[in-house]
């Protein structure tokens, strides 16, 4: 099944898809909105743009299951991101470049765990 995105920030690079309680909602991990660059005259006039590379810093997002207007949830900038639902589906617990971390699933009450995983690579999930 194809999820189309729309709208102006709709982002191009996604990942990691969870559908969250009740299945309208699917949440994914994508890079933030591109900021606008300032490039000089030559590099307007030669056609030079930015690149981007599947590594960047991404955020959380979430989609209406039957596609639409993407909305932003988290300001992380980590890389990395994995997420696992809490059983009773009212947390997020996400591990990252940048920590350990856990929300509710519209992205409020963000709270960081712990910030020394000592560059660790790796997913995180609930215990029963």
């Amino acid at each position: 099944v194809e999820v189309r995105l729309s709208g102006p920030e709709a982002p191009t690079i996604l990942d990691a898809p969870l559908f969250l309680p009740g299945g309208g909602t699917i949440l994914f991990r994508a890079p933030a909105p591109p900021q606008a660059s300032r490039r000089n005259g030559p590099e307007r006039l030669h056609g030079v743009r930015s690149a981007s590379a599947h590594d960047l810093p991404s955020e959380w997002w979430t989609v209406p299951a039957g596609g639409g207007i993407p909305t932003l949830l988290t300001h992380l900038q980590a890389s990395g991101l994995y997420a696992s639902l809490s059983p009773d589906g009212r947390w997020l617990v996400s591990f990252s470049s940048r920590g350990l971390f856990v929300m509710a699933p519209d992205g409020s009450s963000l709270r960081m765990l712990t910030d020394d995983l000592q560059e660790l690579d790796g997913t995180v999930d609930w215990l029963p």
